[in-house]
């Protein structure tokens, strides 16, 4: 079962939405206004979104209450600073009491002794008593320090075309659809961009549905073309549509197995994963290949045997069965390294491998059942079959190459082994981190400069960030 774990609530990429309050009149609302209805309107709602982790707010000034003593006042009353924020906490704080039972039923008794707000809190505050002792007159915070509304201390600012603004972004919880949470953030903005006060709305400046719209169109386009270039380069080389067709009808059946796998497996369909299916597309159809063009060249060899179509396309099946399980395994074997990265390296790169491992061994199982089944109900005896024009050029090349090779053993040996020796000298010189970087937006997002300090963001974040 193993020993529990504790792990982060939101990723490094879990900030999947960034926004800005704007005023239609700059001077209608001051910073510390906008950042008080950032903090207690905007924060609390989108936190009710399910599937959001937190709200993170930058910019503006925070309002607090502020206590600025005067040390010579102090100091004349024989008191401390220490005196001055215990009675502060004394007197702001509630109390709880049990409860009490009536007619089968419990009160929870609680003492409010809470500070007002606005400037009845002032006041309060002015009035709490730091010192009192018998015979002499109770000293007030009033008659040690200075009280009123102030901004906190500056822990980051947003800067919008050019001016300051107020802002925040919204995390996710790890695990979740981002999708999803967005869709349900989105709707929740506008919401309360119909119950913000009169001239202030919030602007999205960034959400992750667009890089995750592009990470999708991107696999989407590479399995389109790449399922176009084989299907063209079949047919080039094999000189059959029959033949072409049933090699490409293992692709999406193979996509389907390697989609079945994942979700057995707990794999998510994320831009590494799908993106294992694009690279493999080309060695999917491998064992189909090999399983064709040996039924086709049974065909024509035995076509003069009396024989039916059922048993020479299983003969030829068997006959090639074993290679191409050999063939596909060791292809797999080469993505065993993938399965051994770790941290950031690891989590990127061996849902690639998992996904093209689970594709292979679909056209795999399909190359050795449903390509002989298409064959032999596609298939007839005696028929002819002219090699492709393409095949024969490259014959034509390829014949001499091989010839003079063949004639000159050791110096191929020797020019192998030169680039052998020479592929191991530059080994040391390789990277050793495989971690890729995103190219920069040029959107709304670019008209935006966060500037925080590295106590405010994110353990993974907390290098430095300037995202202009």
């Amino acid at each position: 079962m193993g020993e529990p774990e504790l792990g982060p609530i939101a990723s490094g990429l879990g900030r999947i939405l960034m926004y800005s309050l704007e005023a239609e009149d700059k001077d209608q609302y001051s910073l510390q206004e906008i950042r008080t209805i950032q903090d207690w309107i905007v924060k609390p709602q989108l936190r009710t979104v399910p599937g959001v982790t937190g709200v993170l707010s930058i910019g503006g000034e925070v309002k607090q209450y502020q206590v600025n003593i005067d040390a010579q006042k102090l100091q004349a009353r024989n008191l401390t600073v220490s005196d001055v924020r215990g009675a502060l906490t004394q007197n702001n704080r509630n109390v709880g009491a049990s409860f009490i039972t009536r007619g089968g039923e419990e009160y929870i008794v609680r003492g409010y002794g809470w500070v007002n707000s606005g400037t009845a809190g002032i006041k309060d505050i002015r009035n709490i008593i730091v010192s009192k002792s018998e015979g002499e007159s109770p000293i007030y915070v009033k008659d040690v320090a200075k009280v009123g509304l102030g901004p906190a201390i500056r822990r980051g600012a947003e800067v919008s075309s050019g001016e300051e603004s107020v802002g925040g972004y919204v995390m996710k919880l790890i695990g979740t659809n981002t999708s999803q949470v967005l869709e349900d953030v989105n709707a929740k903005i506008d919401d309360l961009n119909k119950s913000l006060p009169e001239g202030l709305k919030i602007e999205a400046y960034y959400s992750q549905a667009d890089l995750v719209g592009k990470a999708i169109g991107t696999v989407e386009k590479a399995l389109l073309e790449g399922s176009v270039l084989v299907l063209v380069f079949l047919y080039l080389f094999l000189g059959n549509i029959r033949s072409t067709l049933i090699v490409v009808a293992t692709l999406p059946l193979s996509v389907l197995f390697a989609f079945i796998a994942m979700r057995m497996s707990g794999l998510s369909a994320n831009l590494m994963s799908l993106g294992g299916l694009a690279i493999g597309i080309g060695m999917m159809v491998d064992g189909a290949v090999v399983m064709i063009e040996n039924i086709f060249r049974h065909l024509e060899e035995r076509s003069d045997e009396k024989i039916s179509v059922l048993r020479l396309v299983g003969e030829s099946a068997r006959e090639v069965a074993r290679p191409i399980v050999f063939a596909i395994g060791i292809i797999i074997i080469v993505f065993l390294p993938l399965f051994t990265l770790q941290g950031v390296e690891g989590k990127l790169f061996s849902p690639m491998a998992y996904t093209i491992s689970f594709a292979l061994i679909g056209a795999l199982l399909l190359a050795l059942t449903l390509v002989p089944v298409l064959a032999s109900l596609s298939f007839k005896m005696g028929g002819r079959h002219k090699e492709p024009k393409l095949v024969l050029f490259l014959n034509r090349l390829y014949k001499p190459v091989v010839n003079t090779v063949v004639k000159a053993p050791k110096i191929v040996m020797g020019v192998a082994v030169i680039a052998f020796a020479g592929s191991l000298l530059l080994f040391p010189y390789l990277g050793s981190e495989f971690v890729p970087t995103l190219r920069k937006a040029r959107s709304r997002f670019a008209r935006h400069c966060l500037l925080e300090p590295a106590w405010n963001l994110p353990s993974s974040m907390a290098n430095g960030y300037s995202p202009l």
